[in-house]
């Protein structure tokens, strides 16, 4: 394996790590008050996690830029999700 084989397939994992473990956190934030709240903070971070990401020159920095962006990603899409139900009738959801 090439080290560029080797840090892009940790990105990619990392990332899906982070995402995995961050939305059952991010759904308990999201099921505690406001559900815009996290979905905005999430926001937030996803726009920060990308600017490291962005201007990262250190293979540590990339991770860490992937981490904070797998973790964006997970309360978005929890919180996301969470409005998107609470918005549309129980008997509408899944027709």
């Amino acid at each position: 394996m090439t080290t560029v084989q080797f840090w892009l397939s940790l990105l990619l994992t990392v990332f899906g790590i982070f995402l995995g473990a961050g939305a059952p956190i991010a759904g308990w934030f999201a099921d505690r008050g406001s559900r815009s709240t996290p979905f905005l903070w999430g926001l937030i971070l996803a726009i920060i996690s990308t600017v490291v990401f962005c201007f990262a020159r250190a293979p540590g920095l990339l991770v860490l830029g992937r981490v904070l962006q797998g973790l964006a990603a997970s309360v978005i899409y929890t919180a996301g999700l969470a409005l998107v139900a609470d918005a549309v009738d129980a008997d509408e959801i899944g027709a």
